[in-house]
């Protein structure tokens, strides 16, 4: 897969992922990388991380478009780290924009899906992960979060003027 992705540097960007901020934690080297290569085909600035502390320096400094995380956080209350990644991003954002938080791992588990939703993540995304599948679903995520910020801001507007 590598190296047929590598060497199709001329393939089109996708137009309105282009640029788009996502941050990326994945434990494992190979699917983090795997991941990585699909993101940066359809355009995007990706910020990869191995670890939940890096993620959450990352989510400090920068806002970003979407959040694709490892389902199966090691050692840490799952639910609150969600939650924080969620507030932490907002206050880059300095708007309403809530962050999607999308759950992936290469190994599936029973239930992982309901895990994913239970801690608070927006969407889990099936293996084996496809380009193809992975830009409609960050498409459908991101769009509808700029929407809804949108609609926020322009709800507050009204109400400032009132």
């Amino acid at each position: 897969f590598l190296e047929e992705s590598a060497g199709e540097e001329s393939a089109p960007k996708e137009d309105f992922l282009s640029g788009k901020s996502i941050l990326l934690l994945q434990y494992e080297d190979i699917d983090r990388t795997l991941v990585e290569v699909m993101l940066k085909k359809l355009g995007c600035h990706v910020v990869s991380v191995a670890d939940p502390e890096a993620a959450m320096n990352a989510l400090s400094t920068l806002p970003f478009d979407a959040f694709i995380s490892e389902s199966h956080l090691h050692d840490i209350d799952i639910k609150h780290f969600i939650e924080s990644s969620k507030v932490t991003n907002q206050k880059c954002h300095n708007n309403a924009y809530r962050l999607p938080i999308l759950g992936f791992s290469q190994k599936e588990h029973e239930g992982e899906e309901t895990h994913c939703l239970q801690s608070g993540m927006n969407y889990y995304i099936d293996s084996p992960l496809q380009i193809d599948d992975l830009r409609a679903i960050l498409r459908r995520w991101i769009g509808r979060a700029i929407h809804m910020a949108e609609q926020a801001d322009s709800k507050d507007n009204q109400e400032a003027s009132k």
